[in-house]
C-alpha cells in the first residue's frame, strides 16, 4: 500500500497513525501505553466508528482487557495487540446492534404471524421474546458474541472461534452457557 492510500473502507490504516517504534511487552507499562497510545487509539477508532463517544468507550475497554492480562511481557508486539483488541471490541459491538435489530425483526415476525393465535398466545409469545432479549444482554461480552456470531450470523463454532480468537472448545461452552441461559428466561 501506498504513503497515501487508504483502506478499501476508507479508514486509515494502523501502520499510517505515525505511532512511535513498537515495544515489546517487558519493555512497556501498560500505564505507559495508556499516556502514549490512548489519544492514537481513540483517533484511529473514531474513524472506524464515526463516534467520539464509541471511541473512547471501546479505547478504556481495550485498555481494561489488557490490565486483566496476567502477564504483558508475554505480549510480542503489545500495540498491535492492543489496537487489535480495540477493533475486534468494536466489530463484537457492531455485531451486537446487529444481532438486536434481528431480534426485533423476528418479534415484528412473531407479531405479524399472530393472526393465527389467540391475543393470550400472542402476548406469551411477546413476553418470551422480551425475556430473550433482556437475557442477551445480561450475558458477558464474550457469551453474547458466540451467541450472535453462531446463532444470528450463521457462523460455525470454529469460524467464530477463528474470529473471536478463542477455542472451539469455549465457544462450544459459551454458547451452551447462553443457551442454557435463554432456556431459563422462557422457563
Amino acid at each position: 500500500m501506498q504513503e497515501d492510500e487508504t483502506s478499501t473502507d476508507g479508514e486509515q490504516p494502523v501502520e499510517h497513525l505515525d505511532l512511535p517504534p513498537e515495544p515489546s511487552g517487558s519493555e512497556i507499562s501498560i500505564e505507559q501505553m495508556y499516556r502514549k497510545y490512548r489519544d492514537p487509539l481513540v483517533r484511529f477508532l473514531r474513524l472506524r466508528l464515526r463516534s467520539s463517544d464509541e471511541a473512547n468507550e471501546v479505547a478504556q475497554e481495550a485498555f481494561l482487557q489488557l490490565l486483566k492480562m496476567n502477564n504483558l511481557s508475554t505480549v510480542h508486539q503489545p500495540i498491535a495487540y492492543l489496537f487489535r483488541t480495540a477493533i475486534n471490541i468494536a466489530t463484537n459491538r457492531g455485531k451486537l446492534g446487529n444481532a438486536r435489530r434481528r431480534l426485533d425483526e423476528l418479534a415484528s415476525l412473531a407479531m405479524e404471524q399472530s393472526d393465527h393465535r389467540t391475543p393470550q398466545q400472542t402476548v406469551d409469545m411477546q413476553q418470551q421474546l422480551q425475556r430473550i432479549s433482556e437475557t442477551l444482554e445480561r450475558l458477558p461480552d464474550d457469551c453474547k458474541a458466540v451467541f450472535i456470531l453462531v446463532r444470528f450470523q450463521d457462523k460455525s463454532v470454529e469460524e467464530a472461534g477463528i474470529e473471536l480468537g478463542i477455542h472451539p472448545r469455549t465457544v462450544r461452552r459459551l454458547l451452551a452457557r447462553a443457551f442454557k441461559s435463554c432456556k431459563r428466561a422462557v422457563g
